[in-house]
């Protein structure tokens, strides 16, 4: 996906995230970026690639996408979205629960504006990064009910968070 997006720098992109007016006119005059982040996927042991492209049509509407790494992480995890349903249901809910977000051609999405962009695209990473968590949270519920259906004292504190 990356060989029409320019690259944005660690700083570049650090930029973008404080609303620098340099780099969102690149996106507003129809420039395609893409930015490594620091966060990186647990299942594909890669980093968080953020794409930002302007639409076609209007050049101040954006859309920011992961590019497919969150389903493929997941994927990776054992955490198929066609075939376990708690998942398939928490990770949707999320991304419904979040305005402009979706899931299109296998990649988070979100549509934005050139006024809206700084916060969308830290509302972007949010939601991204929480559904990464995913299998982590799933496993501490799993542990927690585990110990109440064996009426077993919790051992492990995770009843107090």
């Amino acid at each position: 996906m990356s060989e029409s997006f320019g690259a944005l720098t660690g700083e570049e992109f650090s930029l973008l995230l404080a609303g620098a007016p340099s780099i969102v006119g690149r996106l507003v005059a129809g420039e395609s970026l893409r930015a490594e982040t620091r966060f990186r996927y647990p299942g594909i042991k890669g980093a968080v690639i953020v794409y930002l492209s302007p639409s076609l049509q209007d050049h101040s509407k954006i859309r920011i996408s992961d590019g497919g790494g969150l389903l493929k992480s997941m994927e990776g995890q054992g955490m198929d979205l066609s075939q376990d349903m708690i998942i398939s249901q928490t990770v949707f809910h999320a991304i419904k629960e979040t305005e402009g977000a979706f899931i299109g051609g296998g990649q988070l999405c979100m549509d934005t504006t050139r006024e809206k962009l700084v916060a969308d695209l830290w509302r972007f990473l949010q939601v991204l990064i929480e559904l990464l968590g995913l299998r982590h949270a799933k496993y501490k519920d799993a542990l927690i009910q585990l110990g109440k259906r064996q009426g077993t004292p919790d051992m492990m504190g995770f009843e107090k968070s």
